[in-house]
């Protein structure tokens, strides 16, 4: 991620009280990142870019929540998530006959090649994630490289666990015939993402061999990116939208002097007095009546 736990503290702070340098700041640091996260689970690049954008907006517009956080990197990383989980959502179950799931070859290959540029180690990781199907590949990305486990990427879900099993084993399936070994592909998540909290959990250690120069991406016209200078994050609504520059930030800077704050003091707070309230409606009954009298007597009296 871009920043150290201290410094993203800071800068979300910041961030909380409408500063857009700090803003800035934070979407120049983790533009590239939180796209990249987004795509372990989205296959399109649009859809990937819009819920970045609706990631950030949620990261400034709940910032002092953030900084309550423990954990400020990863607190941003699991508002990315949860959003793009719920564009997959509903996920239907696998009614597949039989469950041919087996853990055994979820190890690290420790020879694996591990590219030693992230951007390339990334770019392996989506390809294998590109050959399966949304089903599939969230489930994979929830379980190598979120650590989730079985029960927590069912729940995440919100589908049975032998549906998890069967998707999982499906992907693995198709991996496998494509030329792909599950155990480099984990070795590459844990370059990226290490879990730490695995018993068994093995350092990936570099190999020598020189990497091969990569191919050039092809140019594709009108292609999707992750954020940068030049695109625009609509923080309207549908009533009122509102185009504003990425680089000029997502919020119109705040007037502190003439800015009134919603916050509501409940200390200062008085319990109306009852018997004025008494007093008040007495008042308007009578004269409610007063009204009717005089009504029924220009109508039948006279």
């Amino acid at each position: 991620m871009g920043y150290s736990d201290n410094e993203i503290r800071e800068l979300l702070v910041r961030a909380s009280n409408y500063d857009r340098e700090a803003m800035s700041l934070i979407l120049n640091g983790y533009a590239k990142d939180l796209f990249f996260i987004a795509r372990l689970y989205q296959r399109d690049r649009r859809t990937t870019k819009g819920v970045e954008e609706n990631a950030f907006r949620h990261i400034f517009q709940f910032a002092d929540e953030g900084t309550r956080q423990q954990d400020c990197n990863k607190w941003m990383t699991d508002q990315l998530r949860n959003l793009s989980i719920r564009t997959l959502l509903p996920v239907a179950e696998n009614e597949q006959a039989f469950d041919t799931y087996n853990n055994a070859d979820e190890t690290i290959n420790t020879r694996a090649y591990v590219p030693e540029k992230t951007v390339d180690c990334q770019d392996k990781i989506l390809e294998v994630l590109d050959l399966l199907s949304k089903e599939e590949r969230v489930c994979f990305a929830l379980r190598f490289y979120d650590h989730m486990s079985l029960v927590d990427v069912a729940s995440e879900l919100m589908i049975q666990i032998n549906s998890v099993k069967r998707y999982l084993a499906s992907a693995k399936e198709k991996v496998s015939e494509a030329g792909y070994d599950l155990g480099s592909f984990l070795a590459w998540v844990e370059k990226l993402n290490p879990d730490l909290n695995k018993t068994n959990y093995v350092a990936i250690q570099a190999i020598q061999a020189v990497d091969p120069e990569p191919e050039p991406e092809p140019v594709i016209e009108n292609s999707v990116d992750f954020i940068g200078e030049g695109d625009t994050l609509n923080m309207g609504n549908k009533e009122s939208e509102k185009e504003i520059d990425v680089e000029s930030m997502l919020v119109p800077p705040r007037d502190e002097e003439n800015y009134v704050y919603d916050d509501y003091d409940y200390d200062d707070y008085e319990e109306p007095n009852k018997k004025n309230v008494a007093i008040i409606i007495i008042v308007v009954c009578l004269l409610i009546m007063a009204l009717a009298c005089f009504g029924y007597y220009l109508l039948f009296i006279r």
